[in-house]
């Protein structure tokens, strides 16, 4: 990142908002935020499969109205360890311009915290 974008990132992230994922108009936004920064395609059907799923552990980190970041989750009973239920990070990107401002962070201790309001008795990654 050169100097003018740092300046910039810097100086926004203390505007930078977590807002919780609202209705499919956000898709594309999720969408692209996710093929810039991961290198596994996903079709539509994976991210409306979480969204409708599990609308309530998907949450944006906004600069404005500008979508800089996202999180999405899942929350389902642990498989051979019933009745835990675990919390899963399936993915997590961050344009380039705003990391190591500590927004994937504020992402990750949102989301876990939504997940552990909801049950979760553990949070993992999918990876």
């Amino acid at each position: 990142m050169d100097e003018t974008n740092l300046a910039v990132a810097q100086m926004s992230v203390s505007t930078i908002n977590l807002e919780p994922y609202k209705d499919e108009s956000q898709l594309q936004a999720i969408m692209s935020l996710i093929e810039n920064d991961l290198s596994e395609p996903y079709t539509v059907f994976t991210y409306r499969y979480f969204m409708h799923q599990w609308p309530d552990y998907c949450y944006l980190a906004m600069d404005g109205e500008e979508y800089i970041g996202v999180i999405i989750c899942r929350l389902e009973p642990h498989q051979g360890y019933i009745p835990t239920m675990r919390g899963y990070i399936a993915m997590l990107a961050v344009r380039t311009p705003y990391r190591k401002l500590g927004v994937g962070s504020r992402l990750v201790q949102k989301a876990v915290a939504e997940l552990k309001r909801g049950g979760a008795d553990e949070v993992d990654d999918v990876n």
